[in-house]
C-alpha cells in the first residue's frame, strides 16, 4: 500500500452510507425525542452499570444509553468528541445534569451495553426514516398492522437501519482505537 491509499479503518463511511438516514443525522428535537421514547423501551436491568452507585445522573446507564444512541443517530462518534460535546450541546447538558462523563466511561459503557445501543441506535434511525416522510410504516417491533407487500419492505427498511447502526457503532470503536494508537 502506498501512502496515498489509506486504509477502511482510517476512512470516514461514504456519503451514501454515512448520510443513508439524512433526517437522523441532523441534530434536532424530533430526534431528541426519537431517542428518548427508544431508551424507554429499554429495560433498566438489561444494563450492565459501569459507575458506582450514587455517582451522579449523568453516570446511570439509562443516561449513558441517551447520551450514546443521540450522538451516534447525530454523527458524533469518537467517545472524546462526545466528551467535548457534554460542554457545550444543550441538549446532552440538559440529559446529564450538567455533568461531565469523561470518554474512558463512554467507551467501557458502549463495550459492555454494545448490543441494547445497537437496538436503541437501530428504532431511533428506523422512526426518523418513517418520520422523514419516505413512507408510513410499522415500527422495528411490529405492533401496527400493515399489508403484507409494505411489510416486505419494511422488513428491508429495518435492515438497513440495522446495518446503518452497526456501521456508526464500528465506526465509533475505529475512532477510539485510532485515538489509542496514536
Amino acid at each position: 500500500m502506498t501512502t496515498a491509499e489509506s486504509t477502511p479503518l482510517h476512512q470516514r463511511p461514504t456519503d451514501d452510507k454515512q448520510l443513508r438516514f439524512a433526517g437522523a443525522c441532523i441534530e434536532n428535537s424530533n430526534l431528541r425525542d426519537l431517542v428518548l421514547a427508544a431508551v424507554r423501551q429499554i429495560d433498566p436491568r438489561q444494563l450492565i452499570p459501569v459507575a458506582a452507585p450514587g455517582t451522579g445522573v449523568a453516570y446511570e446507564s439509562p443516561v449513558l444509553l441517551g447520551l450514546l444512541t443521540y450522538c451516534y443517530a447525530s454523527g458524533v462518534f469518537s467517545s472524546q468528541e462526545i466528551e467535548a460535546r457534554l460542554r457545550k450541546d444543550s441538549i446532552l447538558i440538559l440529559l446529564c445534569g450538567h455533568e461531565l462523563p469523561d470518554w474512558h466511561l463512554i467507551r467501557r459503557f458502549r463495550r459492555h451495553n454494545r448490543d441494547l445501543i445497537q437496538h436503541c441506535l437501530e428504532v431511533t434511525l428506523y422512526r426518523a426514516n418513517a418520520a422523514s416522510g419516505a413512507r408510513a410504516s410499522v415500527s422495528p417491533e411490529g405492533n401496527d398492522p400493515m399489508p403484507s407487500a409494505a411489510r416486505s419492505s419494511d422488513a428491508v427498511d429495518r435492515g438497513l437501519c440495522g446495518e446503518d447502526a452497526s456501521e456508526r457503532i464500528r465506526w465509533a470503536i475505529n475512532l477510539d482505537h485510532m485515538f489509542l494508537d496514536e
